[in-house]
């Protein structure tokens, strides 16, 4: 069925990847020869763990392009989902909202899609799959006009090129310094996709969705340096530091080779996009819960 695909417009959506699909170290280069010979865009999310190694036709930030507007009337007639449904809540209204033929790769067989419109769920190894796809394609040509994509893909990175004081600019200054990076759920990860270039995403990123999305960072991290020969950098925010802060103690027994930076914004800044904001009685205590007391030494 894959040479059907030959001349359609779709997408290639990678989201979060977990277990041996995320260990498997060939993927990333069957993504980025399935979207070069189908001459469609990659879409890979931090928490996919194949972001910023997919190849030329990896795109960025779906989210904000979704976001801006920008794919009205160019929405994909096929839609290829590895990984879990994507972080972001807007996009996964997006590919709710898509007319399209939507196919699910799972090496274990579970329907990960939150959106339930995938008509296909293909189990088995993801990359064996997406090998034989190629191999089928190799003789066929795809005649698709990438101008568009190219012109998105450009006018994301310029957008990036901003000078001043934000969150997310000192996530892309600090990231220059390391090849491993645990990000926190919430807007550490957001900030990573959408605002710091794929060419910059450090080799290694791992993350913990956990239960709530704050549940055992620290510890998860600290479990993570101690399984690596090179440093590693958590970028945290200050409501899951604070709710995970009985790690600290295994911190201090193991020492491992981290740093740790707390985006100190005081509080859930996540949950001041919501309605509920407006409503200051009720959001600031059972929203926002700023932490009380100081993470550490501040920023200008």
């Amino acid at each position: 069925r894959v040479l059907d695909w030959v001349g359609q417009t779709g997408l290639i959506v990678c989201g979060p990847m977990h277990g041996s699909t995320a260990d498997d170290e060939r993927l990333s280069l069957a993504v980025g020869r399935l979207a070069q010979a189908l001459q469609w865009p990659i879409f890979a999310e931090p928490a996919s763990r194949l972001s910023g190694r997919c190849g030329k036709f990896e795109m960025g930030s779906l989210d904000r392009l979704v976001t801006s507007g920008a794919l009205r009337g160019r929405e994909p007639q096929v839609l290829i989902q590895l990984g879990t449904g994507p972080t972001s809540k807007r996009v996964r209204h997006w590919i709710a909202g898509l007319d399209c033929e939507h196919v699910t790769l799972d090496r274990d067989g579970l329907w990960r899609d939150p959106s339930m419109r995938a008509q296909t769920l293909i189990a088995g190894d993801e990359t064996t799959t997406l090998e034989r796809w190629v191999h089928d394609l190799e003789s066929k040509t795809a005649p698709v006009d990438l101008t568009f994509w190219r012109h998105a893909r450009a006018a994301l990175n310029s957008s990036l090129n901003v000078s001043g004081w934000s969150e997310a600019a000192v996530m892309r200054s600090v990231l220059k310094g390391f090849e491993a990076l645990f990000v926190a759920s919430s807007l550490p990860i957001r900030h990573l996709e959408g605002w710091i270039p794929t060419d910059e995403h450090p080799n290694m990123i791992v993350s913990n969705r956990g239960l709530n999305g704050i549940d055992g960072n620290l510890a998860t991290a600290i479990g993570v340096a101690k399984t690596l020969d090179e440093p590693l950098l958590v970028v945290i925010g200050d409501v899951a530091f604070v709710h995970d802060l009985g790690a600290l103690a295994q911190l201090v027994a193991d020492q491992p080779n981290m740093a740790i930076v707390v985006i100190d914004n005081a509080g859930g800044g996540i949950f001041r996009r919501l309605p509920i904001a407006a409503h200051p009685e009720a959001f600031d205590r059972y929203f926002e819960t700023a932490p009380r007391g100081e993470a550490g030494p501040r920023g200008p």
